[in-house]
């Protein structure tokens, strides 16, 4: 697929993995569920507004009547508490999202890449090192939906950047590592604050989104969650290729855990970069194994 304009091209050899595919299969299922839920509730409060509406006049047509005027009373006041349904009405309206952390950007790269069977993000020597004099510069990741392969600079929730990538001059399999990195040129605040998005034509992000979290010398941990704590049911996967975290991970992982009360599954990665046809294969296995 050849780059041109704001889009650019890459590769997805829609090489989808156990793990993918059964991602898919139960987001799939999830966000059908969602649907008939969300109507449900629509009809049970139209239901309700109905009683109400109903029996508004019933108390004065029922004074001679204590007991008539009780039960009218009683149905007249059916309803969901209002935080039973502020919590109803989130709880349907959400949709999957995955949400990669990691020890470093190559763990997260490598369980990525994983993730949607194809090497679309550098790893090994060609993502290098986060721990340099700089510390690392590598954006937050979006991995979005669409028909067409496509990159684009965008502030979280609010508009695109008309900015000219790497990937949008030719063809490229691997996203460029040059589009992954906030350069030290550049001055403008929202270029500095931007994610990469990244859109693919790929059947699980058909179902989810995936957000690839940056380094917390980039962006604190909470910051860059911040937008998974509205309308999404978070799937936290955490990314290890070192036998042990260090004590800053831990304490973002208990940050982490105090943002949402949900389960983190850890996966295993291989601490060098696997070979390419090895991809497919890893993921077959469930996180943390």
């Amino acid at each position: 697929m050849e780059g041109g304009g704001g889009g650019g091209g890459g590769g997805t050899g829609q090489k989808v993995t156990a793990l993918a595919r059964e991602l898919t299969r139960i987001f799939s299922n999830y966000n059908k569920n969602s649907i008939l839920l969300k109507k449900n509730l629509k009809e049970t409060n139209k239901f309700f507004r109905e009683i109400k509406q109903n029996y508004s006049n019933a108390c004065a047509a029922a004074a001679s009547s204590g007991t008539a005027a009780l039960e009218a009373g009683q149905l007249g006041c059916i309803s969901f508490p209002s935080h039973e349904e502020e919590f109803l009405q989130a709880s349907v309206g959400c949709s999957p999202y995955i949400v990669i952390l990691g020890q470093d950007c190559g763990a997260r790269y490598q369980l990525l890449n994983c993730l949607l069977g194809d090497r679309l993000l550098p790893i090994g020597p060609e993502v290098g090192s986060c721990g340099g004099p700089a510390g690392c510069r590598r954006r937050r990741l979006r991995f979005t939906h669409g028909r067409q392969t496509r990159l684009s600079l965008a502030l979280p929730g609010q508009y695109e950047l008309l900015h000219q990538l790497a990937g949008h001059r030719g063809r490229w399999e691997t996203v460029p590592k040059e589009d992954l990195e906030i350069q030290d040129a550049c001055q403008d605040p929202a270029h500095q604050l931007a994610e990469l998005e990244v859109t693919l034509h790929h059947q699980l992000l058909q179902e989810c989104r995936v957000l690839v979290v940056p380094c917390p010398s980039v962006q604190p941990v909470e910051e860059a969650l911040e937008d998974c704590l509205r309308g999404v049911v978070p799937v936290l996967l955490y990314a290890v290729n070192e036998e042990a975290l260090s004590p800053g991970q831990m304490e973002d992982l208990r940050r982490v855990r105090e943002l949402f009360p949900f389960p983190i599954c850890f996966a295993r990665v291989p601490s060098a970069a696997p070979p390419a046809a090895a991809l497919t294969e890893p993921c077959a296995e469930p996180p943390g194994r």
